[in-house]
């Protein structure tokens, strides 16, 4: 390439302005180098083995030269441009493409257009002699024409105001313009009144000069529009100028939109462009915890898949779960992907896969959703759809994820109005089969697979869906509460179109930045906010059972009131069990967990229900479960329930009564605790309201007492524990441990590489662990050690360091309205008097404890006094040699407990050096070295668990 040449490309390079002026010296260059061929011609066929010398020369002079312009046309681009364009072949196809983006019809074609379309045609004339004349005549009739959305104008003949002619005006008469030639000249504004004849003095204000290409109208900030009008009516002379310069300050203060008339690219084949949008969050999670849903879309075909999210970050594994789907169904290449600008898809591990695969990314402008129409609109329609379906199925709001997938199978399936055949012929190549379709959430009978004898053949399930992989329908068992697949099932359309009933009310939509946040985990208040809530399936389910336990054990007669009476009222109650307190079961736990014992749970189904009451009690019918045509009826119970005041006491006396006759004996010094021992065989029962754990070490012994419980008292057996009053329990029976599983931070899990740095940079982990160390100096101290975890990564925060912060603020979020209120149970006045006190406390703790093991009787050595160890000498011997001095007389009196229970001999105070002193960590700051050393000692492992 010469320098002539290089200078030139560098001195007409394109924009989105000089589209015309480039391309016409973009063809002088391919001419002189003898390259604008690859333009005009097609590329020659390949050449077979047996071709001719002159048809291979012909094909590689074609493949050169093409590659040869496409170097120059790229290297007559800004940047931006050339990287767009240079994945593609031809030089033709970069040219078509830049005529797509740049390329508008002439002016010329525009005016002529504008003048057939203003001229008044006559029976006795053609538009093409009119044309053709205006060919003809080009340049000598006046136009106006304006820059922006006004048209280009001929100006309208009048009457010429010199000579009254009606087929010019006075601008062009030849008698005025002779007579003006004679003159000279007219008026003139003149510095120097030498060789004036006559001169005038003007007023101010007087007269405002005209300008001849319109800048003073313009300047009155009128629209072009007006300006033809005064044209028109004679009151403002022909604008010599064919445009208008724009002005400024109109554009500052009436700049709007710029309108989509233009069409958009069509894609001419499969999988050449491909539309992707995310919606999201619902404010309602579908069943398996979805929250979003992607969708891809082929321009080619408006074929559409649809993939259901927990996340938005997972939007690049299900590009490329779709991309290896589509990819290798129609042995074809994905090679352009249109979105908006949303952060999952500007992420840098999305946009590197893109270049990895040679993939073109488009992505819409700002704040213009117009240019991601196909996706935007398919959302919504697809969401208008599930909002009928939903509503017309009266099914929970939780199955939307069913629905939406089954409404891009229907879309798929049907003609659309941007494609002549349906969807899916265009994409697989034959017709689709609508002989499937059914009602969705219609009721159907599904064959039982294996039915025991005398149970029903077929199940009553309702239609949610088409599964991908099988031939057969969704089945939601309500049940069960579980959904299933099946292929053998009769459905009921015709019955369900005549027995349904539009839903009240239904709840779907994305979720705001106010609803996305932490919430209580509470109940619904009442069953018709239950209605609305996003899990109600398991508190239907869970009132369904209550009442039904109820009738089964006859709690209540329905009677008339007898007068004099007012009957209490009752609701329903919907909480969580949520109480990891317990001594005891920590306790026993432990001991379970040295023996290797057995540790098995068991609930007790409407414990409460179990109580006998001595007094008569009237209440209300429950809501929602009234008796019909006994609605003026009250209920006589005949039992305690929930809710009353002596219904736990009941309870309580009820179980203890059977469970002692059972020969268990109960621990004095913990009431819930109850043992029994027999010939070696151990079994433990510890009660937490209806929670049971069962604890022993023989099986047979065990299932024993698990058989009688269900005799006495209707049982659920959950096996093994897992969770108990909020304590997870993770069991190594092999090192003989118990663990809870929690959160494992560490400098592993800093990010490594360049893009994972440059990910976290785009999260505020910085400020909001600045915003929690506020709270928590302000108002959370419960928070302190979580917050001085995290802010050891502030450096080089990872992604778990973040969802370690996001757990922070969801605590946060769900005790909004607790406190942590700490009252000082004394004043002391010297550290001496804080470490008496101190030990005090750990000796009635320890004396409890001893008492509770003893009577256990699985523990050795409970007869031995118990070492309890000090750091503070004054402390020690204070507890063992009483002293008067000063201070001491106002230690208040019932901390000198420690005094008894040390000549007692049950606990045995001893000073310990502050190195060998175990519990400094809870305390203190201390080394590295001593704090791991300290952390052995008291047993600790780390067990991260994944």
């Amino acid at each position: 390439m010469s320098s002539s040449i290089i200078a030139l490309l560098k001195k007409y390079q394109l924009t989105d302005e000089n589209y015309a002026t480039w391309k016409s010296k973009l063809n002088m260059i391919l001419v002189i180098v003898d390259l604008r061929f690859v333009l005009m011609e097609k590329c020659p066929p390949f050449p077979t083995k047996y071709a001719s010398q002159s048809v291979r020369d012909a094909y590689d002079r074609w493949t050169k030269a093409k590659d040869k312009a496409c170097l120059h046309i790229l290297a007559n681009m800004f940047d931006i441009l050339s990287k767009k364009h240079e994945i593609m072949v031809t030089a033709r196809q970069i040219m078509d493409s830049l005529r797509d983006m740049f390329g508008q019809p002439s002016i010329q074609i525009k005016q002529d257009a504008n003048v057939a379309y203003s001229w008044r045609f006559t029976p006795s004339s053609s538009g093409s002699e009119k044309i053709q004349k205006r060919k003809e005549g080009k340049g000598k009739g006046p136009t106006i024409a304006a820059n922006g959305k006004g048209k280009a104008k001929v100006a309208i003949k009048g009457k010429c105001f010199h000579c009254n002619d009606d087929e010019h005006w006075k601008t062009n008469c030849p008698k005025y313009l002779v007579k003006k030639k004679k003159e000279g000249a007219t008026n003139h504004v003149c510095s120097s009144l030498q060789e004036t004849s006559s001169f005038k003095q003007l007023e101010e204000s007087e007269m405002t000069l005209k300008v001849g290409t319109g800048d003073v109208i313009s300047a009155r900030h009128i629209n072009l529009d007006r300006i033809e009008r005064l044209v028109k009516n004679g009151l403002l002379n022909e604008l010599e100028d064919d445009s208008l310069p724009p002005c400024e300050s109109c554009l500052e203060g009436k700049m709007t939109k710029r309108p989509f008339t233009r069409k958009g690219y069509r894609a001419k084949e499969p999988l050449e462009l491909i539309h992707l949008d995310l919606c999201g969050p619902m404010n309602v999670k579908a069943r398996g915890g979805f929250e979003y849903f992607i969708s891809f879309i082929d321009d080619y075909s408006m074929y559409g898949y649809l993939y259901l999210m927990e996340h938005k970050s997972e939007a690049l594994e299900k590009f490329k779960e779709y991309k290896a789907e589509v990819e290798n169904l129609l042995s074809k290449k994905i090679k352009i992907l249109r979105s908006d600008r949303g952060g999952d898809y500007m992420d840098l591990r999305f946009q590197d896969y893109m270049i990895e695969q040679r993939i073109q990314s488009q992505l819409s402008a700002p704040g213009t959703p117009q240019q991601n129409s196909v996706s935007e609109r398919r959302n919504r329609t697809l969401l208008d759809m599930v909002h009928s379906m939903m509503s017309y199925a009266q099914l929970p709001s939780s199955f939307w994820g069913y629905a939406v997938e089954t409404t891009v199978h229907i879309l798929n399936n049907v003609p659309s109005k941007s494609v002549s055949e349906t969807p899916f012929e265009l994409w697989r190549g034959r017709k689709p089969s609508l002989s499937h379709f059914k009602i969705w959430g219609c009721l159907a009978h599904v064959l039982v697979t294996n039915p025991k004898k005398l149970e029903p053949r077929s199940w009553l399930c309702q239609f949610v869906g088409y599964p991908k992989e099988t031939r057969g329908g969704l089945f939601f068992d309500p049940q069960e509460n579980k959904v299933f697949v099946s292929k053998n099932a009769t459905f009921l359309e015709e019955d369900h179109m005549r027995d349904h009933k539009p839903r009240s009310k239904l709840v779907l939509n994305e979720a705001t930045d106010k609803s996305t946040g932490a919430a209580d985990e509470v109940g619904p208040s009442s069953r018709v906010d239950e209605t609305t809530t996003s899990d109600k399936d398991p508190w239907v389910k869970a009132m369904d059972l209550e009442i039904e336990s109820m009738y089964f054990n006859s709690m209540w007669e329905l009677v008339d009131l007898p007068e004099g009476v007012r009957p209490i009222g009752c609701k329903w109650i919907y909480k969580r069990k949520r109480d990891s307190a317990g001594k005891s079961i920590r306790i026993i736990l432990s001991i379970a967990t040295f023996y290797n014992y057995e540790i098995w749970q068991m609930d007790v189904k409407t414990a409460f229900l179990n109580g006998n009451l001595e007094e008569s009690i009237f209440m209300s019918q429950p809501k929602g479960f009234i008796t019909q045509g006994q609605e003026q009826k009250v209920c006589e119970l005949n039992g305690s329930i929930y809710g009353l005041k002596q219904a736990s006491r009941s309870w309580n006396i009820r179980f203890d009564t059977a469970i002692k006759s059972y020969s268990f004996d109960q621990n004095v010094d913990e009431p819930c605790v109850y043992k029994k021992i027999n010939k070696g065989k151990v079994a433990f029962l510890v009660l937490y309201v209806d929670d049971i754990l069962l604890i022993g070490n023989d099986v047979g012994y065990l299932t024993d007492v698990k058989a009688w419980l269900a005799a006495q008292f209707q049982m659920k057996d959950l096996g093994e524990a897992q969770y108990v009053l909020g304590i997870q329990i993770i069991r190594d029976r092999k090192n003989k441990t118990l663990a809870l599983h929690g959160v494992h931070l560490s400098k592993e899990q800093c990010p490594k590489k360049p893009h994972e740095v440059e990910d976290m940079r785009r999260i505020p982990y910085a400020s909001a662990v600045g915003s929690l160390m506020h709270a928590m100096l302000c108002t959370r101290p419960d928070i302190c050690y979580a917050v001085g975890i995290v802010s050891r990564y502030q450096s080089n925060p990872g992604l778990d360091h973040w969802t370690a912060v996001k757990i922070i603020l969801k605590y946060l979020r769900r005790t909004r309205d607790y406190m942590l209120v700490i009252k000082q149970g004394c004043i002391a006045d010297s550290t001496i008097e804080v470490e008496y006190v101190a030990a005090c406390e750990a000796a009635k703790e320890v004396v409890w404890l001893r008492k509770f093991l003893h009577d256990l009787e699985v523990v050795p050595n409970m007869n031995l006094p118990i070492t309890l160890y000090c750091d503070n000498s004054g402390a020690v011997v204070n507890s063992k040699e009483p002293r008067s001095h000063k201070r001491g007389k106002h230690i208040e009196r019932k901390y000198h407990l420690i005094r008894e229970i040390v000549q007692r001999e049950d606990v045995i105070v001893t000073k310990i050096a502050s190195k060998q002193n175990i519990v400094d960590p809870f305390t203190k700051t201390l080394t590295a070295k001593v704090f791991e050393g300290h952390l052995e000692s008291l047993g600790l492992r780390d067990m991260y668990i994944r």
